[in-house]
């Protein structure tokens, strides 16, 4: 016969990291949605000879999207620290474990979602294109160091969190010293 566990089914660490994985990846679905609809795109200008040229402002625009998506994941990569510090912070290793490996998968799932809703078939495009015609690029992301945003940013919070809060444990055995 089974016994009922005293302990509820959400104080259960299993439980929690299993959460929070789902919410991380939620969270990259939602920053990969979000850098599509806010990242700036580049334009190719078809000329009279059929070629694709772009402008010194359509290179920073290339520039521009990587820009968007580290400072997108960065955010929910801070809000996935926060998150992980509430639900973990008395896990001791794991809190470590989980306020990387969540924001590397919302980082990826962001990567892959933004390319797969920014667009594709650019040369499909170009091959179309009339002289004088703006084609769009499609949202890619040219700088995989940007990936590394969302770990960073989720690692801080735990990291200035667990230096500058008192630490449990400790202050809980000097109160009750004192109430002897």
């Amino acid at each position: 016969m089974a016994t009922v566990d005293s302990v509820s089914i959400w104080e259960r660490a299993r439980w929690r990291t299993l959460a929070h994985l789902i919410a991380c990846t939620a969270a990259g679905v939602l920053a990969g949605v979000a850098w599509a609809a806010l990242s700036p795109r580049a334009h190719y200008l078809i000329d009279e000879d059929l070629r694709a040229l772009l402008s010194e402002r359509q290179h920073a625009e290339i520039i521009g999207g990587d820009a968007a998506f580290t400072l997108i994941v960065g955010l929910f990569g801070l809000a996935i620290g926060i998150l992980t510090w509430v639900w973990f912070h008395r896990r001791g290793w794991l809190v470590i474990a989980l306020g990387v490996l969540g924001p590397v998968i919302l980082a990826v799932v962001a990567w892959q979602v933004g390319e797969m809703v920014g667009g594709s078939g650019l040369t499909d495009r170009l091959a179309t294109a009339s002289p004088g015609d703006l084609v769009q690029m499609d949202l890619e992301l040219h700088s995989l160091s940007a990936l590394a945003a969302a770990p960073f940013f989720a690692i801080t919070p735990i990291m200035l969190l667990a230096a500058f809060l008192p630490e449990r444990f400790v202050d809980g055995d000097k109160r009750r010293r004192r109430a002897r």
